[in-house]
This record gives C-alpha cells, sequence and structure tokens, in this order.
C-alpha cells in the first residue's frame, strides 16, 4: 500500500521499532488490517525492515510465527498487530506476557492524516478530509494525491531533505538548496513560498506584517526566521500580544504551531550557534512593546534571549521579597528543561547564567525551610531531639549546605545586573540560618545539661562494631567497611539515595551520635572496636589537654596501624585496611588480592581534610566528590564480591560563614575551637559534661569537656567555612549505610571510545568536549551509565565547574553515547600543564581511547587550595615506615602533612588557610618552617622548599 498517509504511518512505525523494540499494536476497531498485511509482504521481502506479525484468528500460529525473533538474543524489534483487542481484552490471550514485555502501541487514523496532511494541504483541506464518513487509509491516500501540488524539482528536494529537514536546511545552510535546485532561485523562492505557506502556515500577510520584500533566497530566510521564532513567542504569552502581528500569529491552527515548534527544537539542538545569532536578529527587530513584556505575561518557552533576563530579574526580585516558592518554581523550570530544550537553553549555553538559576533554586529551597520552622524550638530528651532532627529537621542542613556551595560559585562569577539582591538575599539566609542552627543547638545542650549526654545505648557511636559488623562476620558474609571523615547526616542521606539508584542490593539507613569530643581522633577510635561493656577508656596527650583516641585492650588505638590492628584482633578473620585513593587505582590483580579478606576496611578523608584546607572558599564542592568516591568504591566492592557494606562516619561538621562569631571564650585552657578540656564551666554561653557522664573510664583525667552552646567558636581561630569538635545535631548524628548487596542487577556492560575537541576557555576555565561512542552491540538489558572520572595526567587536582549535555556531580561525569558534552574544568598542580584521563566509574564498562591528545595549562599557584582526595597516609607511610609522626608532629600540622603525602606540593597560601588563616594562620606557618628540620626524620617523605611568584611552596621529594 502507498500513499502519503500510507508512507508516513509506515515511517512512525519503523521509527517507534527502532528506538523502543518490541510493539504490540492494539488495533480496537480492525482499521489497520489490510494495510498490515501488505506490511507483512514488505516485510517478507525486505521492503520493511522489520518483521511483523498479526493474529488472524489463531494464537497458535502466531506464537509460532514470532518465537524465533520473540526468544533470540538481544532487545526483539518487530511488531505485534491485534485488531479487536483492547488493553483488558488481551490479558485473557496467550500473548498478554509479550505485551508486557513489550510497549504498547496504537494510533488513531485521525492523527495519522493531520500528521501526514501537515505540508501537504492547508488546515480547511484536512478537516475536510477527516470529516469523510468514508474516511480510510486508502481513501486518505487518494485525497492526498489529488490535492498535492508539488513540483517535480520541489519534490527532490523534499525526497533528500525530509520534510522538516528542508525547512531547516532553509534556516541554516539556504546555499545548499540553491545549489541542489533545478531551476533558478527565484523559481525556488516561489516555490519555497508555496511549502512554507502549506507546512507552517507561513502566509503573505505575515511578510507585510515584517516590513520584508521576498525577493531573493536571504530574504526568504530571514523571513522564515522571525515568522517561527515570533510566533512561538506570540503563542506562549499568557494573555494578548500588544501588537496585531503578533496577535495574528497566535491565531493560527495548532497544527501550524505544532510543526513550528519541532522544527525550532531541532534546530536549537542540532545547530545552535544559528539559533543564537539569528533570534538574536529578531529580537533586535520587534518594536518596544513587544520586547518590554511584564514577566507575568511571559510563558514558559524562553524563545529570545531577553526573555531569559528578564526571567532571571523576576526571581531575583522574588527572592529579595521573600516569596521562596514562586522563586523555586521559576528556576524549576530552567533547570529541568521543557518542551523542546526550549526552557533551558539559554541556560545550558551560558555555564554563568546556569550557575545563577542553580543560585536561585537553593536560595528558594533554604528561604522555604527555614520560613516553615521560623518560630519553633525543639523539646524533649537528647533522643527525642535526635529522632525529630533524623526525621524532619535534617534537610534544613542539606539545603544550607547546597546554598553555601552555590553562593560561593555565583559570588565569584555572578551576574552583575542582580550582585545587589544576591548580597542582599545572601546576608538574610545567612542570618535566618544561623538564628535557627543557634536555637537547635542551645536546645539541644540545655536537654543534654538537664537529661543527659548519651542516647540509648544501641545508638551511641562506641556500638558500631558490635550491631553493624560483628553479626555479619559470624554469619561468614565477606564484610567492607567505609569510614568517611565527617560524612555527616544529611550527607549519609543523600549518598544513600544515590546508592539506592545503583539497585545493587537492599539498604538500610540509621543513624549513630558521636562521640564527644567531634574530633576525628575520638570518633575513628571509638568506631574501631575498643568499648569495654559500656564504657571507653580515653587515651589523653602529654599535658592531657586533648583526647587522643581510646584504650583497646592492652593497645592505645590513637592512628591508622592500631585501629587496623584492632579490627583485625577482635574481628579474629583476615582483615584488610586500604586507604580510598589507594583502593580505587589497584589494578585488578591487585584487587583481587585484596578481596581475599573477610573483613576489607577503607577509609576516606576527603570532606575532613579539604573543610580543614577551607577549599569550599575556593569554589570547590568536595562533598559531591567524597560522595562520588565513596560510590565508586560501593561498585567494586560488589565486583569483587563483598556481600555486606557499612558505610559510616567518625563525626559532622557546621558549615561557616560571616555570621559565626570566634573568641567567644578564648582563654580557656586547652580550648580547640568548639570545645575546651579542663574544670567544668557553666553559664550562658557555656555548657560542661563530666566524663563519667559519658561513661568515660579514666584515671587522673581532666573533669570534664567544655562546649559552646550554640554554632560559634570559642577560640579566636576563625571558622573558615567548615568546622567541628562541639556537641551539636550537625556534629553528632552520623550515617550508618548498610548494603546487603546482591549480584550486580541486571544493567549490562558496554564498550565506548572516546573522542575530543580542546575549546577556547571561557568564564576562567578550560573547555573540552567529549563524545563518548559505542562499540558494543545493543543489549537485552539497559546498559550501564556512560559514568567517567575525570583525573589529570600532570596535575593534582581537576575541578568540573558545569557541564554541557550531560551531568556532573563533583569529578564524576555522565555521558550520553553519541552525543558531544562540553565540561568546563580547572585545573591545580605542579606542573604548568597536564591532560585529561578519564576512567570508567563502572566496573564492567570499558573506556578505549581514554586520555585526551591536548595539554591544558595548570594553576600552579593554587594547587593546594583543594583536592580530588586527600587522605592520611597510608598505614605503614609512603616508604615502609611506622607512621610515628603523627606523635611528634603538631596536631594542627597533620592536615598540612597529609596534604604533601597526597599532593606532592604545597603553597603558603594553603599552609596558612588549614592554620586558621589571618595572623594567627601566618604565625603558625613561620613555626612550621621553623620546626620541618625537626619533624623530617620521622617523616615517610623528605621535604623541600621553593622560592616561587606566588610566595613559598613546600614540595614532597
Amino acid at each position: 500500500m502507498t500513499g502519503i498517509v500510507s508512507e508516513h504511518l509506515t515511517k512512525t512505525l519503523s521509527e517507534d521499532i527502532r528506538t523502543k523494540g518490541l510493539l504490540v499494536w492494539l488495533d480496537g476497531d480492525g482499521v489497520y488490517t489490510e494495510y498490515v498485511d501488505t506490511l507483512r509482504e514488505g516485510a517478507a521481502t525486505g521492503v520493511f525492515p522489520y518483521p511483523v506479525f498479526a493474529f488472524r484468528g489463531s494464537f497458535v500460529r502466531l506464537m509460532r510465527e514470532s518465537y524465533p525473533t520473540l526468544a533470540g538474543a538481544g532487545v526483539p524489534r518487530c511488531v505485534i498487530h491485534l485488531p479487536g483487542f483492547s488493553e483488558d481484552s488481551i490479558k485473557a490471550t496467550p500473548l498478554y506476557e509479550a505485551y508486557k514485555a513489550g510497549r504498547r502501541w496504537r494510533i488513531a487514523l485521525e492523527t495519522v492524516v493531520r500528521e501526514a496532511g501537515q505540508g501537504h494541504l492547508t488546515p480547511p483541506q484536512v478537516d475536510t478530509l477527516i470529516d469523510r464518513e468514508d474516511l480510510t487509509l486508502e481513501t486518505a491516500d487518494q485525497f492526498l494525491a489529488e490535492h498535492v501540488e508539488v513540483t517535480p524539482e520541489l519534490r527532490a528536494l523534499l525526497t533528500h531533505y525530509g520534510e522538516d529537514g528542508l525547512i531547516i536546511t532553509l534556516l541554516t545552510d539556504p546555499h545548499a538548496l540553491v545549489s541542489a535546485f533545478a531551476g533558478t532561485e527565484s523559481a525556488l523562492v516561489a516555490a519555497l513560498l508555496r511549502r512554507l505557506e502549506r507546512q507552517i502556515g507561513m502566509e503573505a500577510q505575515w511578510i507585510q506584517d515584517w516590513g520584508e520584500s521576498v525577493e531573493t533566497i536571504g530574504d526568504l530566510v530571514d523571513a522564515t526566521w522571525a515568522f517561527l521564532l515570533c510566533r512561538e513567542y506570540a503563542v506562549d504569552m499568557l494573555d494578548q500580544p500588544s501588537s496585531d502581528r503578533l496577535v495574528r500569529l497566535r491565531e493560527l491552527s495548532r497544527e501550524y504551531h505544532r510543526a513550528g515548534s519541532g522544527i525550532l527544537g531541532a534546530i536549537r539542538r542540532d545547530h545552535a550557534d544559528a539559533y543564537v545569532t539569528c533570534s538574536d536578529q529578531v529580537a533586535a527587530a520587534l518594536q518596544g512593546a513587544e520586547v518590554d513584556v511584564p514577566p507575568a505575561m511571559l510563558g514558559k518557552i524562553d524563545t529570545f534571549r531577553f526573555e531569559a533576563e528578564i526571567f532571571l530579574a523576576e526571581a531575583f526580585r522574588l527572592l529579595d521579597t521573600g516569596r521562596w516558592a514562586d522563586a523555586g518554581k521559576l528556576a524549576d523550570i530552567r533547570l529541568t528543561g521543557g518542551r523542546s530544550g526550549s526552557h533551558t537553553f539559554w541556560v545550558s549555553r551560558d555555564p554563568t547564567l546556569s550557575r545563577a538559576w542553580k543560585w536561585v533554586a537553593a536560595a528558594a529551597a533554604l528561604g522555604d525551610a527555614l520560613a516553615a520552622v521560623e518560630n519553633t524550638t525543639p523539646s524533649g530528651v537528647l533522643s527525642r531531639q535526635a529522632h525529630a532532627y533524623r526525621d524532619e529537621t535534617w534537610h534544613i542542613d542539606q539545603l544550607h549546605r547546597q546554598f553555601a556551595v552555590q553562593s560561593i560559585n555565583l559570588g565569584s562569577n555572578g551576574i552583575d545586573a542582580q550582585m545587589a539582591a544576591f548580597s542582599r538575599v545572601r546576608s538574610g539566609l545567612m542570618g535566618s540560618y544561623r538564628e535557627w542552627i543557634d536555637r537547635t543547638i542551645r536546645a539541644w545542650n540545655t536537654a543534654c545539661e538537664e537529661h543527659g549526654f548519651l542516647p540509648p545505648a544501641d545508638e551511641r557511636q562506641r556500638s558500631f562494631y558490635r550491631s553493624h559488623v560483628a553479626p555479619a562476620l559470624q554469619d561468614g558474609t565477606k564484610t567492607a567497611v567505609i569510614l568517611a571523615d565527617a560524612l555527616r547526616y544529611e550527607l549519609g542521606r543523600e549518598l544513600e539515595e544515590h546508592i539506592r539508584g545503583e539497585r545493587i542490593g537492599e539498604t538500610r539507613f540509621s543513624m549513630m551520635l558521636a562521640e564527644l569530643p567531634t574530633v576525628t581522633a575520638v570518633g575513628m577510635s571509638a568506631l574501631t572496636p575498643t568499648v569495654d561493656g559500656e564504657e571507653l577508656v580515653p587515651t589523653f596527650s602529654a599535658d592531657r589537654s586533648k583526647i587522643t583516641g581510646f584504650r583497646g585492650g592492652s593497645r592505645d588505638v590513637t592512628k591508622t596501624s592500631t585501629r587496623h590492628k584492632t579490627f583485625s584482633d577482635v574481628s579474629g578473620v583476615s582483615c584488610e585496611w586500604q586507604d580510598m585513593n589507594a583502593f580505587l587505582d589497584l589494578s585488578v590483580k591487585e584487587a583481587s588480592r585484596a578481596a581475599e579478606h573477610q573483613l576489607l576496611i577503607i577509609a576516606t578523608g576527603t570532606v575532613d581534610s579539604e573543610g580543614e584546607g577551607d577549599a569550599l572558599a575556593s569554589g570547590i564542592d568536595y562533598f559531591e566528590s567524597a560522595m562520588t568516591r565513596i560510590i565508586i568504591a560501593v561498585r567494586r566492592l560488589v565486583k569483587l564480591g563483598y556481600r555486606r557494606i557499612v558505610i559510616t562516619a567518625d563525626h559532622g561538621f557546621i558549615i561557616g560563614d560571616d555570621t559565626v562569631q570566634t573568641a567567644r571564650a578564648p582563654k580557656l585552657p586547652a580550648v580547640d575551637r568548639r570545645h575546651a578540656v579542663g574544670e567544668p564551666r557553666f553559664g550562658d554561653e557555656l555548657v560542661s559534661v563530666r566524663l563519667p557522664q559519658l561513661q568515660y573510664r579514666a584515671d587522673s583525667a581532666p573533669e570534664a569537656i567544655i562546649f559552646h552552646r550554640e554554632s560559634h567558636i570559642l577560640s579566636s581561630r576563625p571558622a573558615g567555612s567548615f568546622y567541628h569538635g562541639g556537641n551539636s545535631p550537625q556534629e553528632r548524628i552520623v550515617p550508618v549505610i548498610t548494603i546487603n548487596a546482591g549480584t550486580g542487577g541486571t544493567r549490562e556492560p558496554g564498550t565506548y571510545r572516546l573522542s575530543y575537541e580542546a575549546l577556547p576557555d571561557a568564564l576562567n576555565t578550560h573547555r573540552i568536549k567529549v563524545i563518548a561512542t559505542e562499540k558494543s552491540s545493543p543489549a537485552l538489558f539497559e546498559k550501564e551509565p556512560v559514568e567517567v572520572r575525570i583525573m589529570a595526567t600532570d596535575a593534582d587536582t581537576v575541578t568540573v565547574a558545569d557541564v554541557v549535555n550531560g551531568e556532573a556531580v563533583g569529578d564524576l561525569v555522565t555521558l550520553t553515547s553519541g552525543m558531544p558534552c562540553e565540561i568546563y574544568f580547572r585545573l591545580r598542580g605542579g606542573n604548568p600543564r597536564s591532560r585529561l584521563r578519564f576512567k570508567s566509574a563502572r566496573p564492567n564498562n570499558v573506556i578505549e581511547n581514554d586520555e585526551s591528545p591536548e595539554y591544558f595549562d595548570v594553576d600552579i599557584s593554587g594547587s593546594n587550595t583543594g583536592s580530588n582526595e586527600p587522605q592520611a597516609p597510608a598505614p605503614n607511610g609512603a616508604a615502609g615506615q611506622d607512621s610515628s609522626w603523627q606523635h611528634v608532629v603538631d596536631e594542627a600540622y597533620h592536615v598540612a602533612i597529609r596534604h604533601l603525602e597526597s599532593h606532592g606540593a604545597m603553597s603558603i597560601r594553603f599552609l596558612e588557610n588549614s592554620l586558621g588563616g589571618g595572623s594567627v594562620g601566618a604565625r603558625k606557618a613561620r613555626r612550621f618552617a621553623i620546626r620541618l628540620d625537626e619533624w623530617q626524620p620521622f617523616l615517610p617523605f623528605r621535604v623541600t622548599v621553593h622560592d616561587t611568584a606566588e610566595g613559598k611552596e613546600y614540595r614532597k621529594s
């Protein structure tokens, strides 16, 4: 069966089979039976590219004919035609299983006629055809054959380019049409004018309205661009436009609107540069009243750049007046996309605009949440407040973290026209959040003071091994434990959501309260099985001013090596301890050897190390990087055969900003930011807990630990963007994520080859275009996503600033096979130039050509303002020595030594920031230089000092 309508139906069906696989065609009225019989003949002779099966009275015959195709390897691509059946009646047939496995397919004859008639008939002709009582596929084909008027020359172009392709080519490459047309340019213009009237409704009236005379192909291109853009703009308005010409465009039939929108969507997707140029030209020709439109009148489609700017200004105005939900709705539209990419087109073209909308979304969400709890104060005993935080208010801290990250990103690369509003909104939200967190922490400390500082036994950090690790080992289950330094509760909730999306097994989520004070030495040692009954035996520094760990049996558990030995002794099974970076970099053979151990412990310190180095102030979202490392590690652990994976943290943290006050009790002895050890102190600002109240057993120990009642700092050391050590929900409530893994789900691996194109730098970042091309054949099940971890060959860190046509979480980028992905990034390190390396984040996926051929400049001056995964030294040091340096080097300098261990270089700026910044940090940095020679014999590497243009730099050699 041939004809324009039949050909359109065949094309639609073929495309849906190609993209969706098995189609079950429910033809309730049997309208298409004759057409399908003809199609079956075409399939048998190879004219139609896919198998066609049809029910013609015998299910047995149909199942016998279709079985070889349905039972074959891979996704079956075919159609099964079922005349007379509906969604209900199909359930009683032997084909119901095939129906559930495939996609339901049906299409109304009226829909086919309208779609096929577009471009061939005028709207009145289409209505006349559809209203015929004898309408069938055959009569529709005959009607179009009698009414379509296309010259042979134009039909040749239509055959070559297709209906939409012809107009897209006219708008993007008109000279190609002139060259291909078998006639004069004036004849082509006349033929195209007739075609444009039938296909998109562009009549002579529009040309007159626009004030153009169409004589050349260039004139026609200009008029057509203006027609399509102005019509989309006019139709999308929520009220009548201000000009007659735009009103007339709104009154065109919906079929024309639909056709034009599809063409513009394809151009936005495939010819973005042409769209930007021509839309700006058309916008410049609009009259004042057509452009000067209030936001309330604009629709959801940002046809023109000025619409995107109007909406952004409106979003900032809404935030500035506290209309959080309304601003959030605008941001959601611009960040989640929409029809033909029209919502996100300008955002995707401009990373600065993208950052602005992300900040609007974060500000709106935080403002809305804070307004909901504005006058509420938690009450009750500690466990009740902890559960209220667990169930309800934790998300406020998550929203504040996201707002802090987006504020730093936008603050250094902001929208100039909105910077005043940005500053007002940011300051207001910072103040509101500080009021909420201070109110919450004060109530928390009051509850501790009145009812006790310890939660029920099963929620104490000291019970971690007994409750979450020992049972699995006793059952003989291969178990892995990930100890994530400073992975606070809200980060754990976000991490769990990502892990659930991995579909690797059952995931359970719970919480614990960290031991006090909330510092790494205490938390990491408490997670180690050191509890004696219900008590812990703390160990102290030589001057008794700090808790350095806990006693475990006959051993002081104060460092990595003693924690490892204690886990091994208490568990009674073979136990391996790995640094996260080292584990992710293990070869397949090395990973297999590590997997021979019944218990594998992986330690990661991204959040704590980066936070102490104030990396957030440099615009590095190290929180996301930390979570992506853990996700990649979990995938690898499952592949290595670990069936129980437990993730937890030693303590949480509080994010700092300008509202944090310091020096609230600077003269306390042994004060360390959020706490001090000594005689108990009480008052409006201070609260104390005696060691026996914590069930800490120690002889000649300091009497108590002293905390600030709110979120502020006791010492004069600046907060930076990250601090902890106190008694608050944010610092004490930590997540426990337990994964009972299966065998890895039903996703199948793929093999992908990457190709690269270096692009000019923009917005103080490098740019590279990456395309992942799938090499493996189609699979039966869903493919593993193309996720790659971006690394550098000769630099310490890669910071992904933005991604176009992809998704980024930290330095983990998800590519779409076959689609160009544009990545904005920065490099920091000690070498002047570096290439990029793309490592698969999915253990089963294979990435070929994983290194870019181009080199990119590295920011040497900022080499240590942030990192991908700074870690503590391995248990035995890089040179096989014991980590005794931790007992020799003052604790304040441990962050600096760990940075040197991980990155090989450290700028004086980073050193000063890690020591508190300002004059305090500078003074301590001078002391570091003086004492370096004294510490050198105990370090697992040599340190040399170099003078650079940016100041002194320390390097590992």
